[in-house]
Protein backbone atom coordinates (compact mmCIF):
# COMPACT_ATOMS: atom_id res chain seq x y z
CA UNK A 1 0.00 0.00 0.00
CA UNK A 2 2.23 2.79 -1.29
CA UNK A 3 -0.36 5.45 -0.36
CA UNK A 4 0.53 4.92 3.31
CA UNK A 5 4.24 5.40 2.67
CA UNK A 6 5.38 1.79 2.22
CA UNK A 7 8.85 1.72 0.75
CA UNK A 8 9.18 -1.90 -0.34
CA UNK A 9 7.20 -4.59 -2.10
CA UNK A 10 5.34 -7.05 0.07
CA UNK A 11 7.48 -9.88 -1.23
CA UNK A 12 10.87 -10.05 -2.87
CA UNK A 13 11.73 -13.08 -4.96
CA UNK A 14 14.92 -15.13 -4.82
CA UNK A 15 16.93 -14.59 -8.00
CA UNK A 16 16.20 -17.69 -10.08
CA UNK A 17 19.26 -17.30 -12.32
CA UNK A 18 21.56 -17.78 -9.33
CA UNK A 19 19.95 -21.16 -8.57
CA UNK A 20 18.69 -22.40 -11.97
CA UNK A 21 20.95 -25.46 -11.95
CA UNK A 22 19.81 -26.82 -8.58
CA UNK A 23 16.27 -27.23 -7.26
CA UNK A 24 17.76 -27.89 -3.84
CA UNK A 25 19.71 -24.62 -3.88
CA UNK A 26 16.63 -22.67 -5.03
CA UNK A 27 14.49 -24.29 -2.34
CA UNK A 28 17.09 -23.62 0.36
CA UNK A 29 17.47 -19.95 -0.66
CA UNK A 30 13.69 -19.50 -0.77
CA UNK A 31 13.18 -21.13 2.63
CA UNK A 32 15.87 -18.87 4.10
CA UNK A 33 14.26 -15.75 2.61
CA UNK A 34 10.61 -16.33 3.56
CA UNK A 35 10.96 -15.97 7.37
CA UNK A 36 13.02 -12.77 6.98
CA UNK A 37 10.38 -11.23 4.74
CA UNK A 38 7.52 -12.19 7.03
CA UNK A 39 9.27 -10.67 10.05
CA UNK A 40 10.12 -7.47 8.10
CA UNK A 41 6.53 -7.16 6.85
CA UNK A 42 4.92 -7.45 10.28
CA UNK A 43 7.48 -5.37 12.19
CA UNK A 44 7.13 -2.58 9.59
CA UNK A 45 3.47 -2.44 10.64
CA UNK A 46 4.23 -2.42 14.35
CA UNK A 47 3.35 -6.08 14.87
CA UNK A 48 5.99 -7.90 16.89
CA UNK A 49 6.33 -11.58 17.78
CA UNK A 50 5.38 -12.91 21.19
CA UNK A 51 8.12 -13.66 23.67
CA UNK A 52 9.98 -16.94 23.26
CA UNK A 53 8.43 -20.07 24.70
CA UNK A 54 10.81 -22.48 26.42
CA UNK A 55 10.71 -25.91 24.77
CA UNK A 56 12.69 -29.09 25.00
CA UNK A 57 15.47 -29.02 22.41
CA UNK A 58 14.99 -31.43 19.54
CA UNK A 59 18.27 -32.56 17.95
CA UNK A 60 18.77 -31.28 14.42
CA UNK A 61 20.83 -32.72 11.59
CA UNK A 62 23.60 -30.23 12.39
CA UNK A 63 23.89 -31.75 15.89
CA UNK A 64 25.13 -34.92 14.23
CA UNK A 65 27.49 -33.31 11.67
CA UNK A 66 30.57 -33.83 13.81
CA UNK A 67 29.59 -37.24 15.13
CA UNK A 68 32.07 -39.99 14.26
CA UNK A 69 30.53 -43.15 12.89
CA UNK A 70 32.68 -46.25 12.50
CA UNK A 71 31.53 -47.81 9.23
CA UNK A 72 34.13 -50.60 9.37
CA UNK A 73 33.67 -51.50 5.69
CA UNK A 74 34.80 -54.94 4.56
CA UNK A 75 35.31 -55.59 0.84
CA UNK A 76 34.83 -58.94 -0.87
CA UNK A 77 37.21 -60.29 -3.53
CA UNK A 78 34.93 -59.05 -6.34
CA UNK A 79 35.17 -55.48 -4.98
CA UNK A 80 31.66 -55.41 -3.54
CA UNK A 81 31.16 -54.28 0.04
CA UNK A 82 30.59 -57.13 2.48
CA UNK A 83 27.24 -56.31 4.04
CA UNK A 84 27.57 -58.45 7.18
CA UNK A 85 26.60 -57.16 10.59
CA UNK A 86 29.08 -57.34 13.47
CA UNK A 87 27.41 -60.53 14.70
CA UNK A 88 28.01 -62.20 11.33
CA UNK A 89 24.41 -62.05 10.11
CA UNK A 90 23.99 -60.88 6.54
CA UNK A 91 22.31 -57.59 5.62
CA UNK A 92 19.77 -57.95 2.82
CA UNK A 93 21.63 -56.51 -0.15
CA UNK A 94 18.84 -57.26 -2.63
CA UNK A 95 17.80 -53.62 -2.54
CA UNK A 96 21.16 -51.94 -1.85
CA UNK A 97 22.39 -49.55 -4.53
CA UNK A 98 25.17 -47.04 -5.09
CA UNK A 99 24.59 -43.28 -5.06
CA UNK A 100 27.14 -40.86 -6.50
CA UNK A 101 27.44 -37.53 -4.68
CA UNK A 102 26.33 -34.89 -7.24
CA UNK A 103 28.49 -31.95 -8.24
CA UNK A 104 28.10 -29.06 -5.78
CA UNK A 105 26.81 -31.28 -2.96
CA UNK A 106 28.67 -31.38 0.33
CA UNK A 107 28.26 -33.34 3.57
CA UNK A 108 24.84 -32.63 5.06
CA UNK A 109 23.25 -31.78 1.70
CA UNK A 110 19.78 -33.33 1.40
CA UNK A 111 19.15 -35.39 -1.73
CA UNK A 112 15.97 -36.88 -3.14
CA UNK A 113 16.76 -40.12 -4.99
CA UNK A 114 14.37 -42.59 -6.60
CA UNK A 115 14.92 -46.18 -5.50
CA UNK A 116 15.66 -48.35 -8.54
CA UNK A 117 13.89 -51.22 -6.75
CA UNK A 118 10.68 -49.66 -5.44
CA UNK A 119 10.42 -46.44 -7.46
CA UNK A 120 9.81 -44.56 -4.20
CA UNK A 121 11.61 -41.27 -3.55
CA UNK A 122 14.16 -41.60 -0.76
CA UNK A 123 15.29 -38.64 1.33
CA UNK A 124 19.07 -38.96 1.78
CA UNK A 125 21.79 -36.85 3.36
CA UNK A 126 25.32 -36.77 1.91
CA UNK A 127 27.47 -38.50 4.56
CA UNK A 128 30.23 -36.66 6.41
CA UNK A 129 33.59 -36.91 4.66
CA UNK A 130 32.25 -37.40 1.12
CA UNK A 131 32.48 -34.95 -1.76
CA UNK A 132 31.28 -34.74 -5.38
CA UNK A 133 31.69 -37.90 -7.49
CA UNK A 134 32.27 -40.15 -4.46
CA UNK A 135 29.98 -43.15 -3.93
CA UNK A 136 27.94 -44.28 -0.93
CA UNK A 137 25.63 -47.27 -0.51
CA UNK A 138 21.91 -46.95 0.17
CA UNK A 139 19.54 -49.71 1.22
CA UNK A 140 16.18 -48.92 -0.31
Amino acid sequence: DFAKGDTRDICQFVEFRAHKHSKLSLTRATMEEIPKQIVEYFTSRGLYPNTDVQTTAIPSVSDFDNMDVDLNLQFEENGEINLSNEDGTRVNSDNAFKVEVPEGAEPGTHLEIESPFTGKLLQLVVPHGLSASEIFIVNG
